[in-house]
């Protein structure tokens, strides 16, 4: 299924405008990652080059497809795999991701200890019992693999992990997902730590 991105209008302001219907395969899914369920809409402000303003609206239509290739290969269960070494890479681009959102408005860090704190509390649901019913004193029982497997959906979520990936219109193949959120939690408890 294929889309076309309509060429935007210049207002009487100067202006350009554009809008983009969001595809109704995907739309639950794009409501979710990014909030927006009908359309997005891009605004060239008056004054801007020609040149430039072609410029900012070509990536905006290759920003908003890509998002949407992204979020249909993940329904259809395509996806690339990766290596040890690129699921890494790709876990330092999250972080560095992650990290940026959060630049302007860091917060107080008594919130984000506790943010931490609830998404450790939420990970030791799937802790082998002995890790439970003991006072934490590590997260060495991260790297076992039956915990690893309940892990990952709670990194994905509180990680915003399926929205890194569809700004950057990667999907994954589930060996690969399983692969890139494991090296999330390794970084993620390597950063906790220090």
């Amino acid at each position: 299924m294929s889309f076309s991105l309509p060429k935007p209008k210049t207002q009487k302001s100067g202006a350009a405008l554009a809008r983009q219907v969001i595809p109704a395969d995907v739309r639950e899914e794009y409501a979710r990652l990014y909030g927006v369920r009908w359309e997005e809409r891009w605004r060239g402000e008056p004054g801007t080059s020609a040149t430039e303003s072609k410029r900012l609206y070509g990536e905006w239509v290759a920003k908003i497809s890509g998002r949407i290739e992204a979020i249909r290969a993940a329904q259809r269960g395509d996806g690339i795999n990766l290596t040890r070494v690129e699921a890494l890479a790709l876990a330092g681009e999250w972080y560095s991701w992650f990290v940026a959102r959060h630049e302007d408005n860091p917060g107080k860090p008594e919130l984000w200890e506790a943010e931490q704190w609830s998404i450790i509390d939420a990970m030791r649901k799937h802790a082998p019992d002995h890790v439970r019913e003991e006072p934490l004193s590590g997260l060495a029982w991260t790297r076992d693999p039956k915990g690893r497997a309940g892990i990952r959906p709670v990194l994905a979520d509180l990680g915003h992990t399926s929205e890194f990936l569809a700004n950057r219109g990667v999907a994954l193949t589930h060996d690969a997902r399983a692969l890139f959120l494991d090296c999330v939690e390794v970084l993620s408890s390597t950063t906790a730590a220090s």
